[in-house]
């Protein structure tokens, strides 16, 4: 998803920071669609948007690669 949206970042910053900033900082970011994003606003706690983020994700990485085999549901 960084790669195909040319999008860099510094991995051993990433590594220390606190998994809800993280995950909010994303959640802010990246390159979503508008519903994409308000799905994770109106997520009521932190799991329910981790779950979601990495939905929309793998979505990205795996679900707009036509090679792919792999479904997420």
């Amino acid at each position: 998803l960084f790669k195909i949206h040319h999008l860099s970042t510094d991995w051993k910053i990433v590594e220390k920071v606190e998994p809800d900033q993280l995950i909010n900082s994303l959640s802010m970011i990246c390159p979503f669609s508008v519903s994409e994003k308000q799905g994770l606003l109106e997520a009521k706690t932190l799991l329910e948007r981790n779950l979601l983020i990495n939905q929309i994700i793998n979505f990205y990485i795996i679900g707009n690669n036509p090679g792919s085999e792999r479904q997420i549901h």
